[in-house]
């Protein structure tokens, strides 16, 4: 069968959309139709990429970049770039190579180094969200949308608690008429300057419905932003509360691929996007590999305090080593369209790996090994590999 290879990811056609993408909306749908010159540099730079991707291949992933799903664009989107990496390292790369695992599973990528072994890598996202908390994130998502709507010339409004967020979506019509209620009720100079003076008084609301509770305040807006045409009225947003670290969404993302594919006589290497809204660390990635940490007081000297791992990582547990198919494990620190100048990439080498690795990936900043430890060695960057300025893409 003959393949297309005119397929784009993003239409042909004429932009004139200037503002911020709604909450609620999807990854495409805003790159497709922002005017902003930044995101206009993101669709041309994705567009370069996916013309490098094997035509045979490349119907498959446009569909996934345009399936509507954030879920669907953000894997379509870490594949191409775990693409473009490896072809900037000068590795000829096969898409879905064929393994002899048997269940018809296939690994994201074969890369063939210039000099050196070929390695098998994995792509997958770790967002640190369950399906329920995405779903929740999504019911409000809308509701933020519909506050915006509100025209609201002199206040921005502003969410401090939210509370019952089921499974239905809530009325968007009725919270903008009890919001709206409210605000025309406002006196704007007197709100302003109890704000000015420090007042602990500022107007607040708690609107119910069902279990449903929403806590919206309000902060006067400044003479420039009152003037701005189009401006949005939703402020700022309830804070929330992390608990725990992402070491969890990271472990479960290896234990997920570690043995997918039995043994593949080469090195395998899994690439992990961490999407994470609250941002993942570098002790987050070790205990998720290595496990938890706990500390013990000296014995000896009752002051020094030593550090010890749990066998509670993906690689190390109570048995053991395991997953020692798996060479090393590749963070990408929340990658993005708009980050792939300043995204940092780390590769964790596995030191009980069946099969090291020592391909070009190392380049890359890494943790490798020593002893009982894990050092960090400097790499390139991926700004600098992909030949981007740091200010890429621009405002």
């Amino acid at each position: 069968m003959e393949m297309d290879s005119s397929l784009r990811i993003f239409d042909e056609l004429e932009r004139t959309f200037p503002g911020p993408a709604d909450y609620s909306e999807g990854h495409f749908s805003y790159y497709n139709r922002s005017a902003r010159p930044a995101v206009a540099a993101i669709r041309a730079r994705l567009g370069e990429m996916f013309s490098r991707y094997p035509v045979e291949h490349q119907a498959e992933l446009r569909a996934r970049f345009r399936s509507g799903d954030d879920r669907g664009f953000d894997s379509a989107f870490f594949e191409l770039l775990l693409h473009e990496l490896l072809l900037r390292l000068r590795c000829t790369v096969e898409v879905h190579p064929p393994v002899t695992s048997g269940d018809g599973k296939v690994p994201d990528f074969l890369a063939a180094p210039e000099d050196g072994e070929p390695f098998y890598v994995e792509a997958i996202v770790a967002s640190a969200l369950s399906d329920n908390e995405a779903a929740r994130q999504s019911i409000m998502n809308v509701v933020y949308d519909q506050i915006n709507k509100i025209e609201s010339r002199n206040f921005f409004i502003t969410i401090s608690t939210i509370e019952g967020i089921g499974q239905r979506q809530p009325s968007g019509k009725r919270i903008r008429r009890f919001l709206e209620t409210r605000l025309a009720a406002l006196d704007p100079d007197r709100v302003a300057q109890d704000y000015t003076e420090g007042a602990a008084d500022l107007p607040e609301w708690l609107y119910e419905e069902d279990k449903l509770k929403i806590e919206f305040g309000v902060v006067p807006k400044s003479t420039q932003a009152r003037m701005k045409q189009g401006a949005r009225s939703l402020g700022k947003l309830a804070t929330e509360v992390k608990w725990g670290s992402d070491a969890s969404s990271l472990r479960d993302a290896i234990s997920r691929k570690a043995g997918r594919y039995g043994d593949l006589g080469h090195p395998y290497v899994i690439a992990i996007n961490s999407t994470s809204k609250w941002g993942v660390e570098h002790t987050d990635v070790m205990e998720a590999l290595f496990g938890t940490e706990s500390f013990y007081l000296d014995r000896e000297t009752l002051k020094e305090m030593r550090m010890v791992r749990n066998p509670d990582g993906a690689l190390n547990t109570r048995r053991g080593a395991t997953y020692t198919r798996v060479s090393a494990v590749l963070i990408a620190f929340g990658a993005y369209p708009a980050s792939i100048a300043n995204v940092v990439v780390k590769l964790y080498h596995n030191p009980w790996a069946k099969y090291l690795y020592s391909g070009p990936l190392c380049q890359l900043e890494q943790e490798v090994p020593v002893g009982d430890n894990m050092k960090r060695t400097p790499g390139i960057s991926l700004g600098d590999l992909f030949g981007l300025n740091r200010d890429w893409p621009g405002d």
